[in-house]
């Protein structure tokens, strides 16, 4: 087994942040504007996490690309803390990567179920595409997104697969009927055998019949 990661939390004044690691300068200007909206920063290895409300998430984002030098934008993300007993369902995190020094930074925020997001499609061109996977998977809106639809799910499909309330079996099937020699889209039946579980062997089953 690896060894853990030490985790380092330090408060949002950011005069004692040293990142040698990033080889990165955070001046008086960066301070200033980034004071205002951060809540938390978290240090773990070589990796920088910070923490804003999601009101903020778009300035953060917009100072650390441009005070910072993080132009080139890796991934956004989201999770669903339903069953965590937090009073904001979702997380999303946006990472930046600085492709001089290889530093990464991550920008997370919370938010409550019907709250929009900030697109930061503005910002960078590629951040369109996680978004709508994002609002296709969690339903997430991000205000201010160009194209926000569907990308991974059916048309007219409803409801948000990746959400900790929705049902693994989902609410629809689709088949192929060999007598309409259509696809048919029907609400889901699960027979009764599926329901009964028998964990034998089925060589075990085998030699009973015998």
């Amino acid at each position: 087994m690896g060894k853990r990661r030490a985790r380092l939390v330090i408060n949002s004044t950011l005069e004692n942040l040293q990142l040698p690691t990033f080889s990165l300068t955070v001046t008086n200007a960066s301070i200033i504007l980034l004071r205002r909206h951060i809540q938390l920063i978290a240090i773990s290895d070589n990796s920088l996490e910070i923490f804003c409300s999601i009101d903020e998430c778009c300035n953060v984002v917009n100072v650390i690309q441009d005070e910072l030098g993080f132009e080139a934008l890796t991934d956004i993300w989201a999770i669903d803390l339903l069953f965590r007993n937090v009073k904001k369902r979702f997380a999303v995190t946006v990472a930046l990567r600085n492709i001089i020094s290889g530093a990464r930074i991550r920008i997370t925020s919370s938010l409550r179920e019907n709250a929009l997001a900030f697109s930061c499609s503005q910002l960078f061109a590629g951040a369109n595409w996680p978004e709508r996977k994002i609002w296709d998977l969690f339903g997430i809106i991000f205000e201010g997104s160009k194209d926000l639809r569907r990308l991974l799910s059916d048309y007219g499909f409803e409801g948000f697969p990746l959400r900790k309330d929705f049902p693994v079996c989902g609410y629809l099937e689709v088949r192929f009927d060999i007598e309409e020699k259509c696809v048919l889209v029907e609400p889901i039946r699960l027979a009764q055998h599926f329901r009964i579980f028998d964990f034998s062997s089925p060589w075990e089953r085998d030699e009973k019949k015998c």
